[in-house]
C-alpha cells in the first residue's frame, strides 16, 4: 500500500472523531511514524552551495567592540556592486577581532544606508576582503512578498 492511500484511508477513519480521541491516537501514530521513517526510500536533503563574495560593510554588537555581522556582495563589470546578503554566522576558524580591525581600516563614507535586523546601520568599507559564503537556499522574493528584480544592465 502506498503512503498516499494509507493517508486517505486514515483520514476517512478519523475525520469524525473528537479532539480528545485524536490526541490519544496521535501518540502511537507518531511513535510508529518515528520508527518507520528511516525505512522510507525518500530522503530530502538540501545541497550546500558556496560562493566567493566581497565584504561591503559591517555592524557591531552593543558594546561597540565586537563584530556582529557583515554584508557582502559581488562585483560586476565596471565596478558595479550587487548586494547578496548579510550574516552574523562566522566560521570558527575566523578570528572576528582581527577581521574587525581589518574592516575598520577600510571604512568609507557612503550615502546609501543599509539597516541590520537589530536596527543598526551598516558601516560600509572598501570592497577589498573576499570571503567564502556557504548557503542552502536562495530567496526569490522580499519579506513583503514582492519579487526581487534583477538589476538592469
Amino acid at each position: 500500500m502506498s503512503k498516499f492511500k494509507f493517508i486517505i484511508i486514515l483520514h476517512k477513519a478519523i475525520k469524525n472523531l473528537n479532539i480528545r480521541t485524536l490526541l490519544i491516537i496521535s501518540y502511537p501514530v507518531g511513535f510508529l511514524y518515528f520508527i518507520f521513517t528511516p525505512l522510507s526510500s525518500y530522503k530530502l536533503s538540501k545541497r550546500k552551495e558556496n560562493i566567493d563574495a566581497v565584504i561591503l560593510g559591517y555592524t557591531l554588537e552593543k558594546d561597540q567592540k565586537t563584530l556582529r555581522s557583515v554584508s557582502f556582495g559581488s562585483l560586476k563589470n565596471n565596478n558595479k556592486i550587487i548586494f547578496i546578503g548579510s550574516s552574523g554566522n562566522f566560521n570558527s576558524s575566523i578570528n572576528q577581532s582581527d577581521l574587525l580591525s581589518q574592516l575598520q581600516k577600510l571604512n568609507i563614507d557612503c550615502d546609501y544606508i543599509k539597516i541590520a535586523s537589530n536596527g543598526t546601520a551598516y558601516q560600509f568599507v572598501k570592497p577589498k576582503i573576499v570571503i567564502g559564503v556557504d548557503f542552502y537556499d536562495t530567496q526569490i522574493e522580499k519579506s513583503d512578498q514582492q519579487p526581487i528584480k534583477k538589476p538592469k544592465k
